[in-house]
């Protein structure tokens, strides 16, 4: 066998090995690392200590001053409190005395006539007596026979009074719906109205209108009145 190595020779190849240098150092770093952050900490623990004693000696000093500097304010306002002058308010003027009443004897005013009726504008068209009205059978737009004489007579009235115009209103009975009338209406003023063109009367003094069953002239419900209603009624008026 061969013989064993000295135990110091061990040891110093140990110390020897790269392996075991590399922790070697590592941990002395890291024990220098460590120290550096306790004497940092320790450094910094006492700074602080010492800051608060400092601030805890130095309140009482700084309380004192404060409340001197306050006294002194207050002083100084109360002074100029004191010293300011005042001023004189002007004297209140006592209310003048009210104006004695005097009684209005009372006027008579005397009561304004009943005022003229007012008269009628040339502008609206009036019923005029030499004019009469034509009628029409139920549903028909021409004029009964016995009526046309009356269109004769308007014509004739309009030949001698060049200067007026004429207005033709349409009217039917009661019978029938509200737009079947009022187209009724307007159908018998224009025959009327072809009727006097005829007879030489221009169109530009002629005006037609249809008012339906709205305008009747009699409401009773019988045949009578209903042919009464069944009309052309005649406005004139002057230019």
């Amino acid at each position: 066998c061969a013989p064993e190595p000295p135990r110091s020779a061990k040891f110093n190849s140990r110390r020897d090995n790269p392996e075991m240098r590399g922790r070697r150092d590592r941990l002395s770093s890291t024990r220098a690392r460590t120290r550096s952050e306790a004497w940092r900490l320790r450094l910094r623990f006492h700074v602080m200590t010492h800051q608060g004693i400092s601030m805890k000696r130095r309140s009482p000093c700084l309380a004192f001053m404060v409340w001197v500097g306050m006294l002194s304010l207050v002083v100084l306002g109360c002074t100029a409190r004191v010293d300011r002058p005042v001023a004189s308010q002007p004297p209140i003027p006592s209310p003048e005395p009210a104006p004695p009443v005097t009684s209005i004897p009372p006027v008579s005013t005397p009561i304004p006539a009943d005022p003229a009726p007012p008269k009628m504008p040339s502008a609206v068209f009036i019923a005029n007596d030499a004019l009469k009205d034509a009628h029409f059978a139920p549903g028909k737009l021409d004029v009964l026979r016995t009526d046309v004489a009356r269109l004769d007579a308007v014509a004739a009235w309009l030949d001698a009074h060049v200067s007026w115009l004429l207005l033709i209103e349409g009217h039917t009975d009661d019978r029938g719906t509200w737009q079947q009338n009022l187209v009724i209406s307007e159908q018998r003023a224009r025959a009327v109205m072809r009727f006097l063109l005829t007879k030489g009367i221009h169109r530009d003094r002629i005006t037609t209108v249809g008012f339906g069953a709205d305008r009747p002239i009699c409401k009773e419900k019988t045949e009578r009145c209903r042919a009464r209603n069944r009309r052309v009624h005649f406005l004139v008026r002057p230019r």
